[in-house]
């Protein structure tokens, strides 16, 4: 793993993030709401361009401080709460 520059960082995110939308939609006809951090890893910066991408919904190991992001649960309460 290389450090990149902000700028870097935030590009490869956006188009990390199209490429799984587009891959939803022409695979499932889907786009998804609710997203999960892997490595439980977020930062504010990175919720807001989820969220941008109709992302509205977001889980990690540990809710923190921010009030948008779940402490993951079992899969009968993810799919009542996303009802």
């Amino acid at each position: 793993m290389v450090k990149r520059p902000k700028t870097e960082w935030l590009d490869y995110i956006k188009y990390d993030t199209e490429s799984c939308l587009s891959w939803f939609e022409k695979h499932l006809g889907y786009q998804p709401s609710a997203y999960c951090f892997p490595f439980n890893e977020y930062t504010p910066m990175l919720v807001e361009i989820l969220k941008s991408y109709g992302f509205n919904c977001f889980y990690n190991g540990k809710s923190g401080d921010n009030n948008h992001v779940f402490t993951r649960m079992d899969i009968d309460t993810l799919v009542n709460r996303l009802r």
